[in-house]
This record gives C-alpha cells, structure tokens and sequence, in this order.
C-alpha cells in the first residue's frame, strides 16, 4: 500500500525556519501568551493543541514564536475589521 493522501484530512502546512529566522526571532512563554490574550493555562493549552497558537518545545518548555503570535492577531483583527469597513 502506497501513502496516498486522505482527501478526508487537509494536508498541513509545513513553515521551514532556518538557525538565522531561529537566532532572530522573540519567543513567548505560556506566561507571556496568558496575559497578552488576557486567558487562563488552560485555553492557551486548547488554543495550542487545536493548532490556532502556532508552538513549540524547546527542552522542556512550550514556547512561541512572536513574530508567527502578531501574525495570528493581526489576522483577526483584519477578518473583524473587514465588515466594518464594507458596510
């Protein structure tokens, strides 16, 4: 059996960083993420696992990356806005 891809679950998009785009770039703790979005461990955990907080385990702590973070926030403060400015 060949590995054909399921047409039942979306393919995920793979982001590449290289040690330079790694070296650069801010990281977020938990912590950080709790008081940005004003939320509890508890729903950055959700948010993380349903892949809505982009993340990743450096040794053992779950961190995320600042520039990918403003990226999620400004997206949705276009998609709100966007029906603000068509009316």
């Amino acid at each position: 059996m060949g590995n054909k891809p399921n047409p039942e679950r979306p393919q995920s998009a793979t982001l590449i960083m290289d040690a330079q785009m790694i070296a650069n770039e801010a990281w977020y703790t938990t912590g950080d993420i709790m008081q940005l979005f004003k939320i509890s461990r508890s729903s950055v955990y959700r948010l993380r696992m349903s892949k809505q907080l982009p993340s990743c385990q450096l040794g053992g702590t779950i961190v995320f990356p600042k520039s990918l973070i403003n990226k999620v926030l400004l997206d949705k403060a276009l998609s709100q806005a966007k029906g603000f400015f068509e009316e």
